[in-house]
């Protein structure tokens, strides 16, 4: 039997370049999550702590089937990323050589 994805997510803190003839770099600290529901749609989730408003979420639901794919193979990558080794990588402009950094 073929197992697949049902949930994966935690917490996140992390960094996004923005681009608009200008690089931004905006970091965050998140709980991000992936979970499918019962008809195998998937709900993608974030929330947020505010220290003065208290928290905030904010979800999309996934009806691409090309989408959930990507989904269900993301996860698979965060539990087994040896299995993706002989993929060819092109390191981007986020990369900077500094895994420690995280």
């Amino acid at each position: 039997m073929t197992r697949h994805v049902e949930y994966f997510g935690g917490t996140t803190h992390g960094h996004i370049i923005l681009q608009n003839g200008q690089r931004e770099e905006l970091w965050f600290d998140r709980e991000v999550w992936f979970d499918r529901d019962i008809d195998g749609r998937w709900l993608v989730g974030v929330t947020t702590q505010h220290s003065r408003d208290g928290e905030s979420t904010g979800a999309i639901v996934v009806k691409d089937a090309t989408i959930s794919a990507f989904i269900e193979l993301l996860g698979k990558l965060v539990v087994e990323p040896e299995q993706f080794a002989d993929e060819e990588m092109v390191l981007g402009p986020a990369w900077d050589g500094d895994h420690a950094g995280r």
